[in-house]
């Protein structure tokens, strides 16, 4: 009798330890779902944030690599919107570039510079790193603002020369020569050796675009040396007007000249696209305030579904004790698991927001263009939001078991 007692005192322990095993399980699944949501709805209120810093930018006129008095013209035709590009056409050529420079053509533009656009990789000794080349005239720097802040820009007799000079954005300085000072450095670009002559001020990001991670080279050299079978096209052509008022002219003068040029009796037929800055500001505030809304409303919602999901959680758990000081104990553990969870999960939240916010504002509204506004203090918001309605969620709980 006794050793059957005693077998079924370790059945019932036994049940028992599964029991509990199976509860901790059960809270463990629980808080990391919990978790997975915090995570989701912290990295919706961090990218709100960002686009609603992005939008504050773009109000205040900050367009990173089109500044008010400058006029971008690319062989890409509009669509329907009229700043929303598709394939490019390759209809602009050193034809159009003549023909735009020419006396009185673009009465309006104080300068204007062509530019062919290809990728390379970069190599100096065992170091290399992928980007932009840009091929053009000693103009560019003066049509785009773009500043040197060692050495020089390309000057005429580069071009004359189809001379091997390079000029570095700051991104590509830092990459490949780190703390040495590349002027008077080499580099080596599709086989070729380039003679680096200057480095560029650093100029950020044109949306997803790093405007410091590329090199400018004479557009002589680039056609003799590095693209040969392009021909005479051209990637874009840039202008600049003595004032930001005047930028509407010239587009609409450049318009007009191309058109001509072209044989397009129709402008919605053009196989070319002119963008003035204050048409992008315009279409990229309506696109920002859209996104700017839709997330906060979504990141709302997600944070309190999270909180509620907590609550949903936790009460389907059962405090086994029966006195009111174990119970206490085992909703501080509880309360515990919970804060620490969401502090993980936002903190991820959080991570992950600033590595792909560029990418997803510019999969949800390409027309935006980011600015890279991210600041520390979003950050720490976003994590204290997140943590807050996780916990938040443990309150009908506790109130109902203290």
């Amino acid at each position: 009798m006794e050793s059957g007692s005693n077998t079924g005192l370790e059945r019932v322990e036994e049940d028992m330890q599964v029991e509990e095993s199976m509860s901790f399980g059960a809270r463990m699944f629980g808080l990391f779902e919990a978790g997975v949501v915090t995570l989701v709805a912290v990295f919706l209120v961090f990218v709100a944030f960002y686009v609603s810093n992005t939008r504050a930018a773009i109000s205040q006129g900050v367009v990173a690599g089109l500044s008010p008095d400058m006029v971008l013209v690319s062989p890409i035709p509009p669509s329907s919107t009229g700043l929303d590009y598709g394939v490019s056409s390759n209809s602009l050529t050193t034809s159009d570039v003549s023909a735009l420079s020419q006396p009185g053509a673009v009465p309006g533009a104080i300068a204007m510079a062509p530019v062919t656009i290809s990728q390379g990789t970069f190599y100096s000794g065992a170091r290399s790193v992928s980007g932009e080349v840009i091929g053009t005239t000693q103009s560019y720097a003066y049509c785009t603002q773009f500043q040197v802040s060692a050495g020089r820009f390309i000057e005429s007799q580069d071009l004359a020369a189809s001379s091997p000079v390079v000029v570095l954005g700051s991104t590509i300085e830092r990459q490949l020569f780190g703390s040495v000072n590349p002027i008077g450095q080499s580099l080596t670009i599709s086989g070729i050796q380039f003679d680096v002559v200057g480095v560029l001020k650093s100029m950020g990001f044109y949306g997803s675009d790093n405007l410091d991670n590329r090199v400018i080279i004479p557009q002589t050299t680039m056609w003799s040396r590095l693209v040969q079978a392009r021909g005479d096209l051209e990637s874009q052509i840039v202008f600049r007007t003595a004032t930001a008022a005047a930028a509407v002219q010239v587009a609409s003068e450049v318009d007009a000249t191309l058109l001509q040029l072209h044989q397009l009796s129709n402008p919605f037929q053009a196989n070319f696209s002119i963008v003035t800055q204050s048409q992008l500001v315009a279409s990229q505030l309506s696109g920002a305030s859209t996104l700017e809304r839709t997330l906060l409303v979504v990141s709302a919602i997600a944070l309190v579904l999270s909180s509620f999901y907590v609550y949903f959680r936790v009460s389907r758990g059962r405090l086994s004790q029966e006195n009111i000081e174990a119970k206490s104990a085992a909703l501080a553990v509880l309360l515990y698991d919970v804060t620490v969870t969401s502090l993980v999960s936002s903190l991820v939240g959080v991570f992950l927001a600033v590595m792909g916010a560029v990418q997803v504002v510019d999969l949800l509204a390409p027309s935006v263009t980011t600015i890279g506004h991210i600041s520390l203090y979003d950050s720490l918001i976003s994590v204290a939001l997140g943590i807050a309605f996780s916990v938040v969620g443990l309150l009908p709980f506790v109130r109902s078991h203290i």
